[in-house]
């Protein structure tokens, strides 16, 4: 309705509820949700990452050691399979770690998974992770 001068004008109060509203609280309650069941195992994957790049330039300066490279590379895939256990605090079945020499660089991979469990459906989802860290021999 337009404003007619002199005419009164009616005061109408602003709904409580719009849809607008309820759009934003369910959007909000739900990026809460999800947030609490993806972020940990992503936060944990960020933390494993650097264990790995630590590891990496540690074997690097293991590269010319007197026992060979055979007794190296077991002693690089104890240290790193160890403590991606302390970070991960996952069991030692879900998590694979390799360490190959190459010519020209030092190749470290490491795969796990880990179940992200949902709150309140009772229900899990199962999540693969895969880092592959290389470093140059030069």
């Amino acid at each position: 309705m337009a404003y007619v001068p002199g005419q009164k004008s009616t005061f109408k109060a602003p709904r409580k509820i719009t849809l607008a509203k309820v759009l934003v609280v369910g959007g909000l309650t739900a990026m809460v949700y999800f947030s609490i069941i993806f972020i940990p195992p992503y936060y944990s994957y960020f933390r494993a990452s650097t264990v790995l790049k630590d590891e990496s330039s540690k074997a690097y300066s293991l590269r010319h050691q007197k026992e060979g490279w055979t007794a190296t590379e077991i002693k690089i895939h104890r240290r790193v399979r160890d403590r991606l256990l302390s970070t991960l605090k996952i069991p030692s079945e879900q998590l694979t770690v390799r360490v190959n020499k190459k010519p020209k660089h030092i190749l470290i991979t490491a795969s796990w998974s880990i179940y992200a469990k949902w709150p309140l459906l009772r229900k899990t989802s199962h999540l693969k992770f895969k880092e592959k860290i290389e470093t140059s021999l030069r």
